[in-house]
């Protein structure tokens, strides 16, 4: 079909499809080159720039709400890289790529003073950062007891409670999701089916089949993507010099 497009009529459907569907054999990094078996007029190629352009110039058109399951977040950050100190400003700038920002949104637990005084005041620091951030919405939810063990309430609902409506109301039109937690999976389709794209954002040690099946597109969080990300550097190693040992016989060293 696609051979006998270009050899015949270039039609622009036809041309479209090959732009949005197949730009992996059409090198559009620079200037378009398409194979000699297509044999395209200077016309014909003239027609294939401007619609990459169209599409180059839709794209940076596109609105971008990301939503960042905060929790989830914290926990991969400590259980891969041991760190969480993100600088959120690049690291949202760098997920909405040269699209537009509309607004992101974060959500986690507000930790309880009375009984978790350390990590309730960890926490009001980094919220204070958060705060500071510009076009970042925190969202706080509390916890219950469950025999005797806290647990969070309402985090999930306020995230997809945000993800619909906004999608609804038609204020975005890509919706990036930070969290490989599967129960999103479901609100991610709903968002699908009222004509949004969606993407998810994951640590590859966390994250559900069901919820990356669902994606458009995905960004995987691994230490190339984070790595001009975090707030400060960690300082080098340092080399501990082996003190001299004496020798034995043979050159082997006592021990």
């Amino acid at each position: 079909m696609i051979v006998s497009c270009f050899r015949g009529k270039l039609n622009g459907t036809c041309l479209r499809w090959i732009i949005t569907r197949r730009v992996g054999f059409l090198n559009l990094d620079s200037r378009i080159r398409v194979p000699a078996l297509f044999d395209l007029t200077a016309g014909e190629e003239l027609r294939i720039i401007r619609l990459k352009a169209f599409s180059d110039r839709r794209l940076m058109e596109d609105r971008v709400a990301i939503f960042i399951d905060g929790s989830n977040l914290y926990h991969a950050l400590r259980s891969n890289y041991n760190r969480y100190d993100l600088k959120f400003a690049d690291f949202i700038k760098k997920l909405c790529g040269p699209r537009r920002l509309f607004r992101a949104y974060y959500y986690n637990v507000l930790q309880d003073p009375s009984q978790r005084a350390d990590a309730h005041r960890e926490q009001q620091e980094f919220l204070s950062i958060l705060y500071e951030t510009p076009y970042l919405e925190v969202r706080l939810g509390g916890t219950k007891l469950a025999q005797g063990v806290p647990v969070e309430k309402g985090i999930d609902v306020m995230l997809v409670t945000d993800l619909l409506n906004l999608a609804w109301d038609d204020l975005y039109d890509v919706a990036v999701l930070v969290s490989g937690d599967s129960d999103f999976a479901y609100a991610l389709q709903a968002v699908k089916n009222l004509g949004k794209y969606v993407e998810v954002a994951y640590f590859e040690s966390n994250v559900s089949r069901d919820i990356l099946g669902v994606a458009d597109d995905k960004h995987l969080l691994d230490r190339n993507f984070l790595k001009e990300l975090w707030a400060r550097k960690r300082p080098p190693r340092r080399r501990v010099k082996r003190p001299n040992m004496p020798m034995g016989r043979g050159g082997n060293t006592q021990v």
